[in-house]
C-alpha cells in the first residue's frame, strides 16, 4: 500500500485497534514479534475487538521485506503494508498513523513481545476513560544482552516535572486514541546529531496539550536488548543529544503544569526499595504471562531474571526539574532580546564590560530586555543596581535547597534558551559554566547569535618556562562553528587566535575597547609634589600576582624607604594569604573596594598594577580617567594602552625576583622623572577620550551587534590573519 494522504475518518474507524509495526533490518526478530502480536490479538478478539496490522517498511533490507511480503496475516482483521524511504523512525510512524484505520493506535517494534492479555487490558483501560489518554505498560522486561525488570509508575508517582530531565517511559510502547494524532506528529530529527528522543518529545507534547499519561495494571512488554542497539545508545549518550524543543518546557506552560507539585513541596526524590524479582513473579498471573512469552522467544531467560531486582522509572534526582520551575517563575511572561551567561556577578572588570554592552544595547534598541544567568557558586551578587532597567538576574546555583550539579545547571540553561522567544543574542563569558554551554548546548539552540568574550589565557611559570593555559583558546577553536562573534577588549589575543586558527574565526573576531571616559574632575597634580604613596587595587588572587608586592616592598625599603604601597582588594584565592603583607611598614592592606572612583585617589601618586596574564584591565583605564600615572606589566592587551607615551610599561621576565627588580626600577623612574610622569598621564587621558569615549563605543556596538536602531558604519576593528602591523597601529592610536 502506498500512502496518498487522502484517508477519510470513516476509513480510519474500520477497526478498534491499529497495531503499527515499523521495520528496517529486523529479519532475525520479526517473526517472534508477529507471533506475539497474533497471540495478544486472539485473546482480545474473544470480547469482540477488531484489529488491523499496519507494517511500515522503511528502507528495509531484502530479508526483512521478504518475510513481511509473504507472511500470512489471517490472524488479523485487516493488514496493510507501507513502503517508505525515510530512514527515520519518526517519519515512518507518522506515515503509518496516516495509513491506519483504527480507533486506537498501538505502537510495536521488532524484537518486542507483548503479554497475551496486553491489548485486552489496554482497550478496557481506554474504554473506562471519558477523555483520551496515553497508555503505557505496567512492566517492561528486558532480555537478550541484559536481563532486567522495570516497573513503570503512572501519575500517582510520576509528575509532569519528571519529564524535564528524562523520559520516564523510555522503552515502553504507547497505546492511545488516534485523535491524539489530529494535531500531533512524531518529531523527525533525521541525521541531526544534536537531537534525539522522539518518544520523549512526543510524550512531552502530549502533556503540554493536556493529555494524561497512565500505566495499565498487569500489562507486560518483553523488550530484546540487542548489542548493536546498546552500542548505538552508548554512542548517543556520549554525543549528548537533546530532546527537540517542546512546548512543555516553555516557561509559562511548564510553570502552569508543574505548579501543583512544586508549590506544595519539592517532590520526593527517593526511590522505593527494589522489589526482588522472585516477589515480582509471585504476583497473580505473572508466571503465566512470562511463560507464554518464553514459549515464543526462549531468550526470555527466567533464571537470569530471578537473579536481579525490579527497578522503576522514578527519577533518582528531581533537582533539575525543581530548579527549572523556579527559573520559570522568574522569567515566565517576559521576553528577552539578550541573555548573558556568567559564572557569577561580582564587582569585576569583566562584569563591568558586559554590563556596559547590555546598557548600550538597551539604549540603542528600544524595547530590549536582558536576562543575566549565573551558573557557578559564589557569594552574594554585586552590582545588581547597575544592570539595565528591566533586567532580570537569576543565580542558577541557588534555585534549589541543596547544591545543584553543573550537569543540571547546563540542562536548565539549555531548556530555557530552547523554549523562550525573542532572544537575538546570547553572550557567553569564558568560565566553566560558559565553556560547558558552548561545547554541549550552543549548537542545539536556534535563532540567536552567540557572542563569546575572550579576554586572556591564564599563564604560569613551570620549570623555569612560561606556559600558557589555552583552555579558552581551545574552546574557541572547537566551538567556532556555533559562535557568531568573538569579542575582546584588546587586539593582541584575538590576533594570536586568528593566526593559529585561521579562517574559521577570521571574520568573527572583533575588538571592542571598554567604555571609560575621564572623570569629571581629574586630580590636580601639576602644582603638587608627589605624596610618595602608590596604590595597588585589584582582586587578591594568583592572576594579579600579589605575591610580588612583598618582594617589591622589601627592595624599596632598602633603596627608597620613603615610598609606601597601599593595597586595596578582596581576597578571592585561598592560596594567597594577605598576611604576607604583615610586618612590612611600607606595604599596607586597606581592605576591599567596590568602586574605584570612590577611593581617595587624590592621596596617591600612581597606580601600581601587577598581573601574570590579563586582557586590558578596566582598573588601568579608570586610573587614566582619574589622571593617575600607571605602572603596569607588558602582558595581554595592556601594551595597547600603556606605552612609553602614556605610562610606564614593565617587562615581566621569568623569575619573581627579576620581575620585582623591574618594578622597583620603574618606581624609581616614576619619581625621578615626576614631571614627565604627569605628562604621560595626561596623554593617557587623551587616548582614553579618543578610543574609549561613549561615541566611539556606541559606534563599535552598532558595528558588532547590529542593534536594529543603530546605524552601522564600516568596520573599524575587525581582526584579520597575520595583520600585526595594522593592529599595532590601532593600539598606538
Amino acid at each position: 500500500m502506498k500512502l496518498d494522504g487522502g484517508e477519510t475518518q470513516a476509513r480510519r474507524a474500520a477497526f478498534d485497534v491499529s497495531i503499527l509495526l515499523t521495520l528496517r533490518d529486523e529479519a532475525r526478530h520479526v517473526l517472534r514479534t508477529l507471533l506475539s502480536l497474533e497471540e495478544a490479538v486472539a485473546y482480545a478478539r474473544q470480547s469482540g475487538a477488531t484489529f488491523e496490522l499496519v507494517i511500515v517498511l522503511d528502507q528495509a533490507d531484502r530479508e526483512t521485506s521478504a518475510i513481511v511480503q509473504t507472511y500470512d496475516y489471517g490472524a488479523f482483521d485487516g493488514a496493510s503494508l507501507v513502503e517508505v524511504g525515510h530512514a527515520s523512525p519518526a517519519l515512518s510512524r507518522n506515515d503509518g498513523v496516516r495509513a491506519a484505520r483504527g480507533t486506537h493506535i498501538a505502537m510495536a517494534e521488532a524484537g518486542v513481545l507483548v503479554s497475551f492479555d496486553f491489548y485486552a487490558r489496554m482497550l478496557a483501560a481506554a474504554g473506562a476513560r471519558e477523555r483520551p489518554a496515553i497508555l503505557f505498560p505496567d512492566y517492561v522486561i528486558g532480555f537478550g544482552e541484559t536481563a532486567a525488570i522495570v516497573k513503570f509508575y503512572g501519575p500517582e508517582q510520576i509528575g509532569i516535572g519528571d519529564f524535564f530531565a528524562q523520559n520516564p517511559y523510555d522503552g515502553a510502547p504507547l497505546f492511545c486514541h488516534r485523535s491524539l494524532f489530529d494535531d500531533l506528529r512524531f518529531a523527525d530529527v533525521g541525521d541531526d546529531a544534536r537531537f534525539a528522543y522522539e518518544d520523549w518529545h512526543f510524550n512531552s507534547e502530549c502533556l503540554a496539550r493536556g493529555h494524561e499519561i497512565l500505566t495499565v495494571a498487569g500489562t507486560v512488554v518483553f523488550r530484546r536488548e540487542r548489542a548493536q542497539v546498546a552500542l548505538a545508545r552508548q554512542a548517543r549518550a556520549l554525543a549528548k543529544p537533546a530532546v527537540p524543543p517542546s512546548r512543555l518546557f516553555r516557561p509559562y506552560t511548564y510553570l502552569r503544569l508543574t505548579a501543583p507539585a512544586f508549590d506544595r513541596h519539592p517532590p520526593a526524590g527517593a526511590l522505593p526499595a527494589a522489589l526482588p524479582a522472585e516477589a515480582f513473579m509471585r504476583q497473580p498471573g505473572m508466571v503465566d504471562l512470562v511463560a507464554a512469552a518464553n514459549r515464543i522467544d526462549p531468550g526470555i531467560n527466567l533464571e537470569r531474571l530471578l537473579r536481579g531486582t525490579v527497578r522503576s522509572n522514578l527519577p533518582a534526582d528531581r533537582q533539575a526539574a525543581e530548579a527549572y520551575f523556579h527559573l520559570c517563575r522568574a522569567v515566565a511572561g517576559l521576553q528577552f532580546t539578550d541573555v548573558f551567561l556568567l559564572p557569577f556577578l561580582t564587582a569585576g572588570g569583566g562584569e563591568k564590560y558586559l554590563i556596559s554592552i547590555a546598557e548600550a544595547l538597551v539604549d540603542l534598541e528600544p524595547g530590549s530586555r536582558c536576562l543575566f544567568l549565573a551558573g557557578q557558586p559564589f557569594g552574594e551578587a554585586a552590582w545588581l543596581d547597575r544592570l539595565p532597567e528591566g533586567s532580570i538576574f537569576v543565580d542558577l546555583t541557588t534555585l534549589t535547597a541543596t547544591p545543584i550539579s553543573m550537569d543540571a545547571i547546563q540542562l536548565v540553561t539549555l531548556r530555557l534558551l530552547q523554549n523562550i522567544v525573542g532572544v537575538r543574542r546570547i553572550h557567553v563569558k569564558h568560565s566553566y559554566y560558559g565553556d560547558g554551554f558552548l561545547k554541549q548546548s550552543a549548537a542545539k539552540i536556534g535563532g540567536a547569535e552567540i557572542y563569546q568574550y575572550y579576554f586572556c589565557d591564564p599563564a604560569g611559570e613551570f620549570f623555569g618556562q612560561d606556559f600558557r593555559n589555552g583552555y579558552a583558546f581551545d574552546v574557541i577553536s572547537e566551538a567556532a562553528d556555533v559562535i557568531h562573534a568573538i569579542v575582546s577588549d584588546h587586539a593582541r589575543h584575538l590576533a594570536d587566535a586568528v593566526d593559529r586558527i585561521g579562517l574559521p574565526i577570521a571574520e568573527k573576531a572583533h575588538v571592542l575597547y571598554a567604555l571609560c571616559e575621564p572623570f569629571a574632575t581629574e586630580p590636580l597634580r601639576g602644582a603638587q609634589p608627589p605624596h610618595k604613596r602608590l596604590m595597588w587595587a585589584s582582586r587578591i588572587d594568583g592572576q594579579k600576582r600579589p605575591d610580588l608586592l612583598p618582594l617589591i616592598a622589601r627592595q624599596l625599603a632598602r633603596e627608597r624607604p620613603d615610598i609606601v604601597i597601599e593595597v586595596f582588594g578582596t581576597q578571592t584565592d585561598a592560596r594567597f594569604d594577605p598576611a604576607a603583607f604583615d610586618g612590612l611598614p611600607n606595604l599596607v592592606h586597606r581592605g576591599p573596594f567596590t568602586r574605584f572612583d570612590a577611593l581617595p585617589l587624590e592621596a596617591y601618586d600612581a597606580l601600581l598594577y601587577t598581573a601574570a596574564y590579563d586582557g586590558l584591565p578596566n582598573i588601568i583605564l579608570e586610573a587614566a580617567a582619574a589622571g593617575l600615572p600607571v605602572l603596569a606589566p607588558d602582558v595581554g592587551g595592556i601594551g595597547e594602552f600603556i606605552d612609553e607615551e602614556t605610562g610606564i610599561l614593565i617587562d615581566s621576565p621569568v623569575g619573581r625576583e627579576a620581575v620585582a627588580d623591574n618594578y622597583v626600577k620603574a618606581i624609581g623612574a616614576l619619581y625621578d622623572g615626576w614631571p614627565e610622569a604627569l605628562e604621560r598621564a595626561a596623554r593617557a587621558s587623551d587616548r582614553l577620550r579618543r578610543r574609549h569615549s561613549r561615541a566611539a563605543y556606541r559606534k563599535r556596538i552598532g558595528e558588532i551587534f547590529k542593534p536594529v536602531s543603530a546605524l552601522a558604519g564600516p568596520p573599524s576593528d575587525s581582526i584579520e590573519p597575520s595583520d600585526g602591523h595594522r593592529l599595532s597601529e590601532q593600539a598606538g592610536s
